[in-house]
C-alpha cells in the first residue's frame, strides 16, 4: 500500500534526524522512538511535539503530509474490466435492457427471425461478425438519440472500427425491414368483422376496426436540407407519423414521410 511505503520512508528521515539531533544522547533512543511509527504514527508525532528541537519543522511537514489525500491512495487500481461481449453473451437482462431495450428472449426471437437473411451472408472469404452482435449494435444505435448513437461513441462502447459498425447498421436495418409485410399486415375481411363485433359490444362503436393517430419523431439536429420545412409546433425538427393499431394494440399500418411543419393527418 502506498501509506505504508510513505510511512516508511519518513520513519527512515526522523530516524536520521534524531540521530544528528545533539540533544539526543544515542541512537538507542532514536530506534526506541520509531517503534512507535509501526503502531501508530501519531505516536512518535506526539512524542516529537514534547521535543524542543529542529525535528519541529520535519514533523511539521510530515503532519501536513498526512492530511493530503494520496496519503491514503492505494498502491494500484482495479482496472474497469467491463466486457460489452460478455454481458451479451451471459443474457444479462439489466443489460439487455439498458443497450437494446429488449429482454433477451425478445432479442433470441429476433435473432432468429432474421438468421438466414442475405445479408449477412457474402461470397468472402472473411467470415462476417456473429449475427447476433451485428443486431446488438443496431438496436444499442436505435436506442440513443443524438450524440449517443456518433459513430465514436459506437466504437468506443463495442470495441469495433466504424467502418464495421455501419455495415453492422445497414445489414441489420435492411433484415429488419423484410419482416415488415410479415408483421405490419391490414386485417382479413373476417379479422375486422371480429373487431368490429368487438367493439361494438365494449364501447358501441360499430364498424370500428381500429385506431388511428399521428406524433411526430424529433430530430437531433436541423436537416441541412429545407430543414426549416421540418419545423413542427413543438419547436422541433421532426417528420410526421401516423400509426394504426387494434384493441390488442399490434400495430396494423405506419405511414410517414411528411415533414413536421406539415399537421398530423
Amino acid at each position: 500500500m502506498a501509506k505504508e511505503r510513505y510511512e516508511a520512508r519518513w520513519k527512515s528521515r526522523f530516524e536520521a534526524a534524531m540521530l544528528v539531533d545533539l540533544a539526543m544522547p544515542d541512537a538507542r533512543e532514536a530506534h526506541a522512538i520509531s517503534q512507535y511509527m509501526d503502531g501508530n504514527s501519531s505516536a512518535i508525532a506526539t512524542y516529537l511535539l514534547e521535543q524542543d528541537d529542529w525535528t519541529d519543522s520535519l514533523l511539521a511537514e510530515f503532519s501536513l503530509a498526512c492530511q493530503c489525500r494520496y496519503y491514503y491512495r492505494p498502491s494500484s487500481y482495479k482496472k474497469h474490466d467491463r466486457n460489452i461481449m460478455r454481458d451479451l453473451e451471459t443474457g444479462d437482462e439489466t443489460f439487455y435492457k439498458t443497450y437494446l431495450r429488449m429482454t433477451p428472449a425478445s432479442f433470441s426471437n429476433l435473432v432468429d427471425l432474421i438468421y438466414n437473411h442475405e445479408a449477412f451472408y457474402n461470397r468472402s472469404n472473411r467470415r462476417q461478425e456473429e449475427i447476433a452482435v451485428q443486431l446488438a449494435v443496431v438496436l444499442d444505435t436505435l436506442g440513443h438519440y443524438g450524440n449517443g448513437m456518433a459513430s465514436i461513441r459506437n466504437a468506443m462502447v463495442w470495441d469495433r472500427s466504424t467502418g464495421s459498425l455501419r455495415n453492422y447498421l445497414m445489414r441489420g436495418l435492411q433484415a429488419i425491414l423484410s419482416l415488415e409485410e410479415r408483421f405490419l399486415t391490414w386485417p382479413t375481411p373476417e379479422e375486422r368483422q371480429a373487431h368490429s363485433d368487438l367493439m361494438s359490444q365494449k364501447a358501441g362503436f360499430e364498424g370500428c376496426i381500429g385506431y388511428v393517430d399521428g406524433t411526430t419523431v424529433p430530430f437531433a439536429q436541423r436537416p441541412a436540407y429545407l430543414g426549416d420545412h421540418f419545423f413542427d409546433r413543438k419547436f422541433h425538427y421532426s417528420l410526421n407519423v401516423q400509426v394504426i393499431c387494434n384493441s390488442d394494440r399490434k400495430i396494423l399500418l405506419v405511414h410517414t414521410g411528411f415533414s413536421g411543419k406539415r399537421h398530423v393527418f
